[in-house]
């Protein structure tokens, strides 16, 4: 009859000490809600192998769990095919170049002294079009 009682009584399971702690049902279920919301979210990408049998050890904690894999999540460390280079030496940089930056401010010097020879009052026109892009 005590284990019955035992079984009905709501707890939270330590998976780090391996110990059963009793808590009120409204504490449990919050509990495992945060907790099933991590499992599901790790299981979408493969990362969570917890078997049904299994999910009452579920703390959320899924770093430390034995039944935690790599999933979909890869690195960038990984080498190409070739094992040259690895994979962050493959993502393009998406900064401009120096020349790019050079050349545009150049265009933009060229245009200002253009602007300047058009109208008398441009520096006014060039100072106005400078605070209004801050």
């Amino acid at each position: 009859m005590a284990n019955h009682e035992n079984l009905s009584t709501p707890f939270i399971y330590l998976r780090s000490t391996g110990e059963k702690i009793f808590v009120t049902k409204e504490q449990r279920d919050a509990f495992y809600k945060e907790a099933d919301r991590i499992r599901h979210k790790e299981q979408h990408h493969h990362r969570c192998m917890c078997s049904k049998k299994h999910l009452w050890e579920c703390d959320g904690d899924c770093i430390a769990c034995k039944y935690h894999a790599a999933g979909d999540t890869l690195s960038l460390d990984i080498p190409t095919e070739d094992g040259e280079a690895n994979m962050y030496d493959c993502i393009p940089d998406s900064s401009p170049s120096m020349e790019n930056v050079i050349a545009d401010r150049l265009l933009l010097d060229q245009l200002f002294n253009r602007l300047r020879e058009l109208d008398p009052d441009a520096d006014t026109i060039i100072q106005l079009s400078c605070l209004h892009q801050q």
